[in-house]
């Protein structure tokens, strides 16, 4: 499995991914994180989040407690991917 994780210090906001989920977790506590079973979709994701859209997304919603926009990013994504959608395909 891989993880994308959101974290943030002030107003600062790290994106990463990672396979190692108990590392993450001891390290951070309980950062909101995305599960992926495949490395490039995952990296793909992070990508996406780090890009300028990505990152107006994540800002235009700081209101909203960050586990809870992890889930609709997720849900979203696997939506577009799922239909193909041409701006977050993955790669083959």
């Amino acid at each position: 499995m891989y993880y994308v994780y959101l974290l943030t210090d002030g107003a600062e906001t790290r994106i990463g991914c990672t396979n190692d989920l108990a590392s993450l977790l001891h390290d951070y506590g309980q950062p909101p994180y995305f599960t992926f079973s495949n490395r490039e979709t995952a990296s793909n994701f992070a990508k996406y989040l780090k890009s300028p859209s990505g990152r107006a997304f994540i800002k235009s919603h700081e209101f909203i407690d960050l586990y809870l926009l992890a889930n609709a990013l997720q849900y979203a994504y696997e939506k577009s991917v799922s239909h193909g959608h041409p701006r977050v395909r993955e790669a083959s």
